[in-house]
C-alpha cells in the first residue's frame, strides 16, 4: 500500500499541474476548515479567512515557479532494467573544434503527451470561465452609463457614508433593469437601486444604503471580482467554488451586521424577504451581483440569532490570517517529492570511477612575428593555433540505463592584435580596454580579453601592440568573411593597424540523441551558458573539444559531471563550470520525471 502511495505522490509532484492542484486542494481545504471552526466568531473574520485563502490560491503557482525547490525524498524500490555488461554509452564521433551549438533532437517530444493535453484543457477551461467575469464587467459599465442620478438618495448616502468612515464620493443611481440594490466599482464606487426605490419607506431605504455602503467600505466589489478570477483559474476544483460561495455569504452577513448595529433585526429580516420576492420575480440579475436568493434563509437565521457575535474584523485578526496564509504558501509551494531508490541498479558498481583524462600535448606560446605588408602597412600576425588530438573516447559511467541525450556548446574567441601609433609612427602605450571600440560586421562587441605586449623589433612603430578578444555571438560556420573594425573614439590623432576580418570556416558536427522508447521523453534544454576560454589555453593558442558525461536529475539540474574527452590547460574546468549552470526540463518515463544520462560536446575555437 505504501509503495503505491509513494508512487502516486511522486507522479503528482513531477507534474507541474498535478503538484499545483494538490497544493491548492490543501490550501482551500484549510481555508474552509478555518472558516467553519470560526463559525462562532464575526462574519467579517470568516470573510477575511476566506479572502486570504483565495490570495494564497492565486500566489501558489507564481511562488512555485519563483522559489527554488525543496526536495523531499521518498523511498522507492528500484525498478530499472538490467544494464548489459560492457560500455553502452559511447561518445559520438566529433572532430576537435568542429562541434557547434545545437539543441538535442526533439522529434520525440513533439508528440502531445497526456500532461500537455491536460494543461491545454486547463487553460481553455480557464478562458471560458473568465468570460462571465468579462461580460459582467461590461454589464456593470453599461448600468452605470445608462443609470439615472438620484439627488435625494445621494444626500442620504453621503450622510451615512460619513458615519461609516467612507470619505470618498459614492454615486447613487437608479436603473429599471435592477430588482434590488447593487454596489459596483472599486475606485469609483456606485450604488445602483431599482427605480421603485423612490417609493420605499425611509427606514427601508436607510437600511439598504447602510448595507451597500458597508460593501464600499470593505472593498467587497474588488475582492469579489478577484475571487471570480481565481475560481476561473481553478474552474475544475469544487473546493474553490465552495469557498467562493461561502465568502460571498460571509460578505453579505458582515454587511448585515452593520445594518443590525442601527436597526431592529425583525424589521430588516422582513425587508430581506421582500427583496428576495422581487429578485424571484425579475427575469435575471447582473452576472456580478453579490446577493443571492439561495443564501437568504442563512442570512435571516443569522440575523435572528442573538448569540451571534457581530461587528468588524479587527486589524490583528486580519494580519494574523495574512501571516498564516503567507507562511503556508511559502512553505508548501516549493515542496517537491523525489525518489530515493532503496537498491542499486543491477550490474552497477557502488561508485563510478573517476575517469583519467588522456594526455594532451601542450605547447608554449610561440613568438609573435611582425611583417610589413606590400603596401607598407605594418600587420601583427597571429601565432599558429594548436589543435588538440582527439583522444580515444572513454565509456560513460552509466546512470539508471535508458537512452542517451546529446547536446553541444560552442565557444568562438576572436583575437585581434592591434598596433597603435602616433602621426610620427611611434608606438603609443597606456591605452585601456575601455578606450577601444571593436565591431564585427558593424555590431559592437564586448572586449573580454585585453593585454599589452612588448615586441623586440628595430621598427620604432612596432615596439608594442594590444591583444583584444571577444566572443562572437555569430556561431554559424558558413565560411563567410566577417569584417572586424577597431577604433579609438577618444583619440583622433592615433592610428591603429589590425587585421580586417576572418573567414568562419568549419564543419558542423552532427549531434544526435538516442531514440527513446515508448513513454520516454528526453531532457529538453531550457537555459544554456556558453563557456569561456581559460587563460592558459588562450595564450597557448590551443583549441579542441571537451566531451562531458552528465546526469540530468528530476529537478532539471546537471549533476555527476565527468570528463570523457579532455583537453587540459583549464578548458575541462571551464566546460564543467558552464554546463553545471545549464537547466533542463527533466526527462520523463510514463509522465514521471526520472534521472537521465547525457553527453555534452563543448568546443573551443580561436578565430
Amino acid at each position: 500500500m505504501m509503495p503505491d502511495i509513494n508512487a502516486g505522490l511522486l507522479a503528482v509532484s513531477n507534474s507541474a499541474a498535478g503538484s499545483i492542484v494538490v497544493k491548492a486542494t490543501v490550501v482551500a481545504a484549510l481555508g474552509l476548515t478555518g472558516a467553519r471552526l470560526a463559525r462562532g466568531s464575526r462574519a467579517a473574520v470568516r470573510h477575511a479567512l476566506l479572502a486570504v485563502t483565495f490570495g494564497a490560491l492565486a500566489a501558489l503557482p507564481l511562488i512555485s515557479l519563483a522559489l527554488p525547490p525543496i526536495r523531499i525524498a521518498l523511498r522507492m524500490a528500484a525498478q530499472a532494467a538490467p544494464i548489459p555488461d560492457g560500455p553502452t554509452g559511447t561518445v559520438a564521433a566529433i572532430a576537435p573544434a568542429e562541434a557547434r551549438t545545437a539543441e538535442p533532437t526533439q522529434s520525440p517530444s513533439l508528440r502531445l503527451t497526456p500532461e500537455a493535453l491536460l494543461l491545454g484543457a486547463w487553460m481553455v477551461g480557464a478562458a471560458l470561465f473568465l468570460l462571465p467575469l468579462v461580460v459582467g464587467l461590461w454589464q456593470v459599465r453599461r448600468l452605470r452609463r445608462t443609470g439615472l442620478p438620484w439627488r435625494h438618495g445621494q444626500t442620504i448616502a453621503e450622510g451615512l457614508a460619513a458615519d461609516a468612515g467612507v470619505h470618498r464620493r459614492v454615486e447613487v443611481l437608479l436603473h429599471e433593469a435592477l430588482a434590488g440594490p447593487m454596489t459596483c466599482g472599486a475606485f469609483d464606487p456606485a450604488i445602483v437601486l431599482p427605480v421603485d426605490a423612490r417609493n420605499w419607506k425611509e427606514e427601508d431605504l436607510n437600511r439598504a444604503f447602510v448595507h451597500e455602503i458597508e460593501h464600499v467600505r470593505r472593498g467587497d466589489w474588488l475582492s469579489y471580482c478577484f475571487v471570480r478570477a481565481v475560481c476561473a483559474a481553478y474552474w475544475f476544483h469544487p473546493l474553490a467554488w465552495m469557498a467562493r460561495r461561502q465568502l460571498v455569504l460571509e460578505a453579505e452577513r458582515a454587511c448585515d451586521d452593520a445594518v443590525l448595529a442601527r436597526s431592529e433585526a425583525t424589521a430588516y429580516a422582513d425587508q430581506l424577504v421582500g427583496a428576495a420576492e422581487r429578485l424571484l420575480a425579475s427575469a435575471r440579475s447582473p452576472l456580478l451581483a453579490m446577493a443571492s436568493r439561495a443564501d437568504l434563509s442563512k442570512r435571516v437565521g443569522a440575523m435572528l440569532d442573538g448569540r451571534q457575535r457581530r461587528g468588524r474584523a479587527g486589524a490583528a485578526a486580519v494580519a494574523l490570517a495574512c501571516a498564516a496564509a503567507a507562511a503556508l504558501v511559502l512553505t508548501m509551494a516549493p515542496l517537491t517529492v523525489v525518489a530515493a531508490p532503496e537498491a542499486a541498479v543491477t550490474n552497477m558498481t557502488a561508485s563510478a570511477p573517476i575517469l583519467e583524462p588522456a594526455p594532451v600535448p601542450v605547447a608554449a606560446a610561440p613568438h609573435v612575428p611582425v611583417t610589413k605588408a606590400p603596401g607598407g602597412t605594418h600587420m601583427v600576425k597571429p601565432a599558429p593555433i594548436l589543435m588538440a588530438a582527439a583522444p580515444q573516447a572513454t565509456a560513460a559511467p552509466q546512470a539508471a540505463g535508458g537512452p542517451m541525450a546529446r547536446y553541444s556548446a560552442e565557444t568562438m574567441l576572436v583575437i585581434a592584435n592591434v598596433a597603435a601609433s602616433d602621426q610620427n609612427g611611434n608606438a603609443i602605450e597606456g591605452f585601456k580596454a575601455s578606450d577601444f571600440v571593436v565591431t564585427e560586421d558593424g555590431a559592437p562587441q564586448r572586449i573580454m580579453v585585453f593585454e599589452f605586449q612588448k615586441v623586440e623589433s628595430t621598427d620604432q612603430s612596432l615596439k608594442s601592440y594590444y591583444v583584444l578578444g571577444y566572443y562572437t555571438p555569430n556561431l554559424e560556420l558558413d565560411g563567410k568573411f566577417r569584417r572586424i573594425n577597431v577604433t579609438l573614439p577618444g583619440n583622433t590623432a592615433a592610428k591603429v593597424d589590425f587585421r580586417t576580418g576572418y573567414f568562419a570556416r568549419g564543419r558542423d558536427a552532427v549531434v544526435t540523441s538516442d531514440t527513446p522508447g515508448p513513454g520516454v521523453t528526453l531532457p529538453q534544454l531550457l537555459h544554456k551558458v556558453e563557456p569561456e576560454y581559460s587563460e592558459e589555453a588562450r595564450k597557448a593558442k590551443f583549441q579542441g573539444t571537451v566531451v562531458l558525461y552528465i546526469e540530468v536529475d528530476t529537478t532539471g539540474k546537471a549533476t555527476n559531471i565527468h570528463v570523457l574527452r579532455s583537453l587540459g590547460l583549464g578548458l575541462d574546468e571551464k566546460a564543467i563550470e558552464a554546463v553545471g549552470k545549464w537547466t533542463f526540463i527533466p526527462g520523463k518515463k510514463d509522465l514521471v520525471a526520472v534521472p537521465m544520462q547525457a553527453q555534452v560536446a563543448v568546443s573551443f575555437r580561436l578565430l
